[in-house]
């Protein structure tokens, strides 16, 4: 890579909370903020993809659920519903008498 790529692949982390290391210690990190209160969620920046992110997937979150700090069950059946917020049509959908995919409910 040259140096302006690399720059431009660790530029998108500045100023944000980073944590690398073993999976303990990046969830140690994560239950100790969540569980203080400093924060609700997470945003995934993974410096490389895709297997930044299918480590992230395939190693974190089953430690995450083991440690019982990672949500499994959803109380409603979209991202919307689980919110709290009320269903708003899609009008491009009701126009064309056809289903959206914001309609549709994704798995997470």
């Amino acid at each position: 890579m040259t140096i302006r790529q690399v720059y431009e692949e660790i530029s998108m982390s500045s100023g944000h909370c980073t944590v690398t290391g073993t999976v303990e210690t990046i969830a140690d990190h994560m239950q100790d903020r969540f569980e203080s209160g400093a924060c609700d969620g997470w945003n995934l920046m993974a410096p490389y993809f895709p297997a930044g992110a299918e480590d992230f997937l395939a190693k974190l979150i089953p430690e995450l659920k083991r440690r019982g700090i990672f949500h499994t069950e959803y109380e409603g059946n979209t991202l919307r519903e689980s919110l709290g917020l009320p269903y708003v049509p899609n009008r491009l959908s009701i126009q064309n008498d056809i289903e959206a995919a914001s309609d549709r409910r994704i798995a997470v």
